[in-house]
């Protein structure tokens, strides 16, 4: 399996939803992401499952409801095919986002890539 990740933008902080909002420490981002399936085979994937942010030197897993949308949630993609949405993150009020880090296959492959943010 291959796949281009590309970070297009951050939302800080994250909106949520009339039903899903942070406890009163915490805050909520967002990270846009585009996935682009480069290679020969079907990419079918929980993407937030691998994903995770290091704010205040800890890493973070995505939250399983999406505080900004629209996200994710279970990208099937055919080679060639491409996608965006957001992955959603809880953190510290205080907390700089520092970088994204997702595994593929879940948080279980080998591939891992990181991107980190300045600022």
């Amino acid at each position: 399996m291959r796949l281009r990740v590309t970070p297009l933008s951050f939302v800080d902080p994250a909106p949520g939803s009339r039903y899903f909002q942070p406890i009163s420490l915490n805050r909520f981002v967002a990270i846009r992401v585009e996935l682009v399936n480069v290679g020969s085979a079907l990419y079918v994937d929980t993407t937030s499952n691998g994903a995770r942010v290091d704010s205040g030197g800890r890493l973070r897993r995505a939250a399983i409801l999406d505080a900004a949308e629209p996200g994710l949630n279970r990208p099937r993609l055919g080679p060639g095919r491409r996608t965006t949405g957001t992955l959603s993150f809880e953190v510290p009020k205080a907390a700089r986002v520092r970088s994204l880090r997702l595994t593929l296959d879940s948080g279980f492959g080998p591939e891992t890539g990181v991107w980190t943010f300045s600022g």
